[in-house]
């Protein structure tokens, strides 16, 4: 049984662990009733394996194909994991009049796979192969929600969706977030960047 006050997320006591190489039992144990002191330690993206992140990116393309709009997709096929992009950036091959954003519910992928093994784990000290599931295609299903977009002048350099941290898009058990072009034969580029962890049993109910 929970004692009064207990912590029962166990992956930041782990992480405090690991940081300070502590042995034993939990270091962290519960919540201060009244007054805690804080000291501040600097914890950059370097530390994200330690609270159970694993970190990934990937650049990916879609060809041009005449008469069809070109499209990009990243899913969430799992039952318990969250994944937060961090970045995005997007390109074309010719001037698009509004490169869109999508976000919602699906349960398919696009036609053409992006293997996982073209995908880059940022840490090999965590999780080593991401579970979102990254495809591409033309003329491509279309999601429920614009969250974003962008005009594109033709081959110039990548525009960020994402440029502060208030910005990074959570992605969710059955959710799919998918770049899109509005214009035809249009070669569309990413560079994505995301981290993805296990939910929490507090976080599924």
């Amino acid at each position: 049984m929970a004692g009064y006050n207990e912590i029962l997320t166990g992956r930041f006591n782990r992480g405090l662990q690991k940081f300070f190489s502590m042995k034993g039992p939990a270091s962290v144990n519960e919540l201060a009733s009244v007054i805690n002191p804080q000291i501040g330690l600097f914890w950059g993206p370097e530390c994200r394996y330690l609270e159970g992140w694993g970190r990934f990116s990937v650049a990916a393309a879609q060809a041009a194909v005449a008469a069809a709009t070109s499209a990009i997709r990243f899913r969430n096929n799992t039952a318990n994991t969250v994944a937060v992009f961090e970045k995005l950036s997007v390109s074309a091959s010719l001037a698009d009049a509004f490169m869109s954003l999508q976000l919602g519910p699906i349960a398919a992928d696009l036609a053409t796979p992006i293997p996982s093994t073209t995908i880059g784990r940022l840490d090999p000290r965590g999780q080593l192969q991401p579970t979102i599931i990254a495809s591409r295609t033309t003329n491509p299903t279309i999601l429920s929600f614009a969250i974003g977009g962008t005009p594109l002048v033709a081959n110039a350099a990548g525009v960020d969706l994402i440029v502060d941290s208030d910005q990074q898009i959570t992605l969710l058990p059955g959710d799919a977030l998918q770049v899109n072009t509005s214009t035809l034969n249009v070669q569309v580029n990413i560079v994505a960047m995301w981290r993805e962890r296990t939910l929490e049993d507090s976080e599924i109910k």
